[in-house]
């Protein structure tokens, strides 16, 4: 164990102990002093939704004290707590995770949760992303960036709070993450915690493409195909769409077979809108199974057997395991 995990594991303890030794150290939510209360108290309590009686117990849950040792119930009270913000809460989580302690963790996940510490104004939040800004890669520790933001905008975890949310997309975009950009593109679509704008919901659709977000791409792609933002572009949104289908985006492979299928920008190519509809069911588009059966059921024989083989050339040269083809 190196010197880092060490002291997050230390960390732990101290917030463990702190807490069974009858002291909330956590910011005052509460005014009552709930390690001094006996178990079925506290359970009231923690019943009533106090966050500091929560995060008690689920600390006890998770040692044994007062109680038999419960890591489901545990984790169940400790997330209680940090649904309601409080850090003391969000920290044993990811300590727990860390450590492998009633949670599958790892380093990704854990710092996910000290992020959402620190954020509250814990302590011991603040301390252990320290230690894991240490461990983590740049592009590891921007993906959790990206995770947080994506906490906040669900609300499962944290309280739900879009503005939050769009702060941790832009600290994780400003780092050069594609994914993040692409969030944030999303965020201006729905007017969520930001008013709705087309031209800021364009200008970070190019960026996370310009990264290589594939879902950004085949978004940018359906904007130029339709003309929704920008000026309608066949043959850019075909070129959008193939960038995206190198990383297996099955919605993008859909959409460059219907534009050839279609003609848009030229005449129709039913034989290569057929490999593309034969990629997209292979890599899971609901819809592309019916366009190939339809497009099958038109070609001759010889074109059907080439769009397949296209298929099957197109997925080696990409060095991607073979699928199943339609056959």
């Amino acid at each position: 164990m190196n010197r880092n995990r060490s002291q997050i594991s230390l960390a732990l303890a101290l917030a463990v102990l702190v807490s069974v030794g009858f002291i909330c150290t956590a910011p005052a939510q509460s005014p009552t002093p709930v390690g001094k209360l006996p178990i079925a108290q506290l359970q009231k309590l923690a019943e009533s939704g106090d966050p500091a009686a929560e995060n008690d117990l689920g600390v006890r849950y998770q040692l044994g004290f007062d109680v038999e040792k419960n890591p489901t119930l545990s984790a169940e009270w400790l997330h209680k707590a940090a649904k309601q913000g409080y850090g003391e809460a969000l920290f044993n989580i990811g300590a727990a995770s860390y450590n492998g302690d009633s949670v599958a963790g790892t380093r990704r996940t854990a710092t996910y949760w000290f992020l959402l510490a620190e954020d509250a104004g814990d302590v011991s939040g603040k301390e252990a992303v320290a230690h894991m800004q240490s461990e983590m890669s740049p592009t590891d520790l921007n993906a959790t960036y990206v995770l947080v933001g994506d906490g906040y905008e669900k609300g499962v975890d944290i309280k739900q709070d879009y503005v939050r949310a769009m702060q941790w997309y832009h600290k994780a975009a400003d780092a050069g993450d594609a994914a993040a950009c692409h969030r944030i593109a999303l965020l201006y679509a729905n007017g969520l915690g930001v008013a709705q704008d087309n031209v800021e919901i364009i200008r970070w659709l190019q960026r996370g493409a310009d990264l290589g977000d594939p879902v950004a791409l085949y978004d940018l792609g359906r904007a130029y195909e339709q003309g929704n933002g920008v000026p309608q572009d066949f043959p850019k949104a075909a070129k959008l769409y193939q960038a995206a289908a190198l990383y297996n985006n099955a919605n993008a492979m859909f959409a460059l077979g219907s534009l050839y299928n279609e003609g848009k920008g030229g005449k129709p190519e039913h034989q290569k809108a057929l490999t593309w509809f034969i990629l997209a069911a292979t890599y899971g588009n609901p819809d592309a199974g019916k366009q190939v059966t339809a497009l099958s059921a038109k070609l001759n024989p010889i074109q059907v057997k080439k769009a397949k083989q296209d298929a099957v050339d197109y997925m080696w040269i990409q060095k991607r395991p073979l699928a199943l083809i339609a056959k």
